[in-house]
């Protein structure tokens, strides 16, 4: 089995020895990657759907790991079992949905969260710092014409709120070649878009914002 960059760059993030819990585990790809290859001791595969947790089963059950891979059919977290797990992670969705499911779980406070989300990205974010997460890790992946951001977070139970450009950057490596070229993508959709509010009345404030947050991510760049 051949993990995707993205799901890749989320099971990186998962330390040998880890109790793995897979929100909207989809095909149970992940979870069976991370108990194959001997990284996860155990998991748990997790989707709201009957569908896609039919099709988890069906790839636990075709490389034998029912008695490591369990599977709850669950909103979130709602209806996972806490014992043991270590890792959360929750990838594939939006950022708000990712930020409720988080937020209405009190035992995921206890464990390590790997993030994927897909929009809103800074909404997650800062959702998470007000409510006293750390983000830990950031990683890019650029897959073709598609970015996206991998992060690791831990309760710190303190409440830093980041400035706009931390809201998009985290804590990116930018001599990393992923992390330069997620943030000039993300310039450049600042830029069109500005460029389109600017001579708006309605809209100018708010293009002249997004042009000055552009202007700041492209001096971390120099």
């Amino acid at each position: 089995m051949t993990l995707d960059k993205r799901l890749a760059a989320c099971a990186c993030l998962v330390p040998k020895g880890a109790c793995v819990c897979d929100v909207g585990t989809d095909h149970g790809y992940l979870p069976v990657w991370l108990v194959k290859e001997g990284i996860a001791v155990k998991a748990c595969a997790c989707d709201i759907g009957e569908g896609p947790l039919s099709s988890a089963v069906s790839t636990i059950n075709k490389y034998g790991l029912s008695d490591k891979i369990s599977t709850c059919l669950s909103d979130g977290l709602k209806n996972v079992a806490p014992d043991g797990i270590t890792h959360i992670v929750i990838a594939g969705m939006g950022g708000e949905t990712i930020l409720n499911i988080i937020e209405s779980s009190d035992w995921a406070k206890g464990c390590t969260l790997i993030l994927q989300p897909m929009t809103k990205l800074e909404f997650m974010r800062e959702g998470l710092c007000k409510t006293g997460w750390e983000e830990k890790i950031t990683k890019a992946v650029i897959d073709g014409k598609y970015s996206y951001i991998v992060s690791l977070w831990k309760f710190e139970n303190n409440r830093n709120i980041p400035d706009k450009t931390e809201l998009v950057t985290g804590r990116l490596d930018l001599n990393d070649s992923d992390a330069s070229e997620y943030l000039r993508r993300r310039i450049s959709v600042l830029q069109k878009s500005a460029q389109g509010k600017l001579n708006s009345r309605d809209k100018r404030q708010e293009g002249e914002k997004e042009l000055a947050l552009a202007k700041s991510l492209e001096r971390l760049l120099k």
